[in-house]
């Protein structure tokens, strides 16, 4: 099989994976929120084409760019497990612990298989620093809830130091735009919480993706 070829194989494998995703994160929804029925959550079809065309391509770079090796599976796996936490959490404002402990099992594996951005005491110091980060404001009921909190640390754990300090920045610029251009045109929208899960999941995936992490 030809390059071209395995990389749409595995954009495909991906799209595939995307739906999976879907799927799932509509059944943690409607689990959380008893007054919601699969039906209420899964009948949105730009949602389902966002996640399989973005697992796709996502999985799709990161076979081009390293092939595929437990590494890499591992990656995809935690990109697909934190878009879920971002879509559970954007529809209901909750990150469901079980995804939390499934990325700290595939970060967990990762780190132990050798991979570059894998060092043990740097992974802990990551976890602790992404909690601590986000527990002040999460205390103070400022912007982060508790389980902003512990995605955080499962990042930290995930990245280590260098990363996290990168996810946290390309999650900064993220909500500062999205404050920007959504919220600053309706000023009572301001004092609603900002859900951060997808903006965590979005630096987590460029860190990722990049191989950013260290």
């Amino acid at each position: 099989m030809n390059q071209a070829l395995w990389i749409i194989f595995v954009f495909m494998s991906g799209m595939g994976f995307g739906l999976l995703i879907k799927s799932i994160s509509d059944i943690l929804i409607t689990r959380r929120m008893k007054q919601l029925t699969i039906d209420d959550v899964a009948t949105h079809k730009q949602e389902i084409v966002f996640f399989a065309l973005a697992t796709g391509i996502i999985w799709a770079l990161i076979a081009g760019q390293d092939g595929l090796n437990i590494q890499s599976i591992a990656n995809m796996l935690l990109i697909s497990v934190a878009l879920m936490i971002a879509l559970v959490d954007l529809k209901i404002q909750k990150i469901p612990n079980e995804l939390l402990l499934l990325v700290l099992v595939i970060g967990t594996t990762l780190i132990i298989s050798g991979w570059p951005g894998g060092h043990l005491v740097i992974n802990i110091a990551g976890f602790i620093i992404g909690f601590v980060i986000f527990v002040l404001p999460a205390f103070l009921g400022r912007g982060a809830g508790w389980g902003d909190v512990k995605y955080a640390a499962v990042v930290g754990f995930c990245l280590g130091i260098h990363g996290l300090i990168f996810a946290i920045l390309m999650m900064s610029i993220a909500v500062l735009l999205y404050a920007t251009v959504f919220l600053v045109r309706k000023k009572e929208d301001l004092k609603k919480k900002i859900a951060l899960g997808p903006f965590i999941t979005l630096g987590f995936t460029i860190v990722l993706v990049f191989n950013l992490a260290a």
